[in-house]
């Protein structure tokens, strides 16, 4: 289900990133333009979780 960016804000703590109405395209057919790689995706997801103040976990799944 994908939740419009206005809702996001009734949930200031959370963060959610939507890039396909679907599923994430395959690394060489994903279009660079509008859809972030694995590792840039990663990268963002590390750089938000460490603001945080009791730790985090993230878990990253490819397949």
């Amino acid at each position: 289900m994908i939740i419009p960016c206005m809702c996001l804000s009734w949930f200031p703590d959370l963060t959610t990133g939507l890039f396909e109405p679907n599923h994430m395209q395959y690394e060489h057919e994903r279009n660079t333009s509008r859809e972030p790689s694995l590792a840039m995706m990663t990268q963002k997801a590390i750089e938000v979780l460490r603001k945080g103040h009791n730790g985090y976990f993230l878990l990253v799944e490819a397949t």
